[in-house]
């Protein structure tokens, strides 16, 4: 039988050496591994043997096998393609152009927590079609990752064809060949497999010191669904991390849900329809307010001036311009609810908070008992900080949608700001359990990228990190929320 206090210095253990907290949904497997450690390790009780795991390397068995138990691995090729063409269009292609001006034909690019490696192999088969001489260009794409497995794999370049599922038929063709054991395998091409290289290495511990990373900063850092894992005070210096590796005007790419601007102060944001990017100004002394987001573009818009050149940054960078939406009410037609509610959270995606929230209190007066409006509105609210106005939307929503994971997450993190902790944990504790009933991969909303998986890991790590500050683990008493 293990003791109570045995389990929180495992998860104090993992913290400092992994940088992740774990996530109730794996606490079982973590139990079993920690159960089989004394007889891999020799240890003669479970607390010796977590003594003597301390000391041990990240590649030995022992830590691969709490790796096992506690790492989510979510990943596959081409995932969300609009979200790579954003990248490609946004940061790659003008890269390349200035390159290419310069007569610097070299590339460098880090893939931070690539599991299996689909991610890397997909930048690589990006840069393959935007490079016509791809040949001549020196690229290096780094891939790195804790999971020893996952890492193998990765670099024997070997997937089935329900892990190609979602590339299609040409570049199947142009970018993989059948294995020749046969079977429903692919192998990646040789001509993108020589560009990546995989590093094991845990981004808390000695990632930026790692051999690996060292030798020059990075064009494009892709860090997706990692930080959302962490602990709220790793998540922070994780992110501080990334921004110093990156070059100036280099990009670092995360998922939504991790676009936090209050981690990522010295880059600068950039919204798009279907990411949000961050770019490293030439000074590297900007710092984004604090979970303001900004206008679609407008802080990569060049400023033009009475000789008509754009001096704001570099020619290159110039950010391809989009329509707005019009603005006004919602017109009388025949469109989904579902489309209204997705353009109003691209309304508030580019920063455009005040124009969303009219439309979505249009929608409301509309139809009051619209459950969806009112926890997009709470989503809106959230954002422009009217903590008050967000927790009343996020009631309204939770009595109309009593099954919604978001409308509780939203009502626990405004709590937190509030200062009602016992309040948050117990709205925190009830949108974690509706998260976990759901399909990991499946979008919590019709309008939303966040997933049942991501909303677990976030809603796990928030009540990790207060169990934390009641129990007096050293984590700054400041910190209300992972999302404050």
């Amino acid at each position: 039988m293990i003791q109570p206090g045995v389990m929180e210095c495992m998860h104090s253990v993992i913290a400092k050496r992994l940088g992740s907290a774990v996530n109730d949904m794996r606490s079982d497997s973590l139990l079993a591994a920690v159960q089989r450690l004394p007889a891999m390790l020799g240890a003669e009780t479970i607390d010796h043997a977590l003594r003597l795991l301390q000391d041990l390397p990240l590649d030995s068995s022992a830590w691969q096998h709490i790796v096992d138990a506690t790492v989510i691995g979510e990943t596959r090729f081409l995932r969300q393609p609009d979200w790579f063409g954003e990248i490609a269009q946004l940061a790659l292609a003008p890269l390349i152009a200035q390159r290419r001006s310069e007569g610097i034909l070299t590339l460098r690019f880090w893939s931070a927590g690539c599991s299996t490696g689909e991610e890397a192999y997909t930048l690589a088969m990006i840069l393959h079609g935007l490079l016509p001489d791809f040949s001549a260009w020196k690229i290096d794409i780094l891939a790195s990752d804790i999971h020893a497995t996952a890492l193998l794999q990765a670099m024997e370049a070997i997937y089935s064809e329900r892990q190609l599922r979602e590339v299609d038929a040409d570049r199947i063709s142009r970018y993989f060949e059948r294995d020749p054991k046969g079977g429903d395998q692919y192998r990646v091409v040789d001509a993108l497999r020589n560009i990546v290289r995989f590093s094991q290495a845990s981004l808390i511990e000695d990632a930026c010191q790692s051999p690996a990373v060292q030798g020059g900063q990075f064009d494009l850092i892709i860090c997706r669904n990692v930080l959302i894992y962490m602990t709220p005070a790793n998540q922070r210096a994780i992110a501080r991390h990334l921004s110093h590796m990156l070059r100036p005007e280099g990009w670092l790419a995360v998922s939504p849900t991790e676009a936090m601007a209050e981690w990522f102060k010295d880059l600068t944001p950039v919204n798009t329809s279907s990411a949000i990017l961050f770019y490293r100004p030439k000074s590297f002394r900007r710092s984004a307010p604090l979970l303001t987001p900004i206008s679609h573009y407008s802080a990569l818009r060049p400023t033009s001036h009475a000789d008509g050149r754009d001096r704001a940054l570099p020619a290159h960078r110039s950010a391809p311009q989009r329509s707005a939406k019009p603005a006004g009410p919602k017109p009388k037609t025949s469109r989904s609810m579902e489309q209204w509610l997705t353009d109003i959270r691209s309304l508030a995606d580019r920063g455009q908070l005040a124009e969303a929230k009219q439309r979505c209190l249009t929608l409301i007066g509309d139809d009051a008992l619209n459950g969806d409006a009112k926890l997009l509105l709470a989503e809106i609210y959230t954002e422009l900080g009217d903590t008050p106005l967000a927790v009343e939307a996020a009631r309204q929503a939770i009595y109309l949608a009593p099954s919604s994971p978001m409308a509780h997450f939203l009502l626990g993190n405004n709590f937190a700001k509030q200062g009602h902790a016992r309040k948050a944990q117990q709205a925190m504790r009830i949108a974690l359990s509706l998260a976990q009933a759901g399909s990991a991969d499946t979008p919590v909303t019709s309008y939303s990228e966040m997933t049942h998986g991501h909303l677990c890991a976030a809603a796990a790590t928030f009540l990790q990190h207060h169990a934390n500050l009641k129990s007096g683990t050293n984590l700054k008493s400041g910190d209300s929320s992972p999302h404050a």
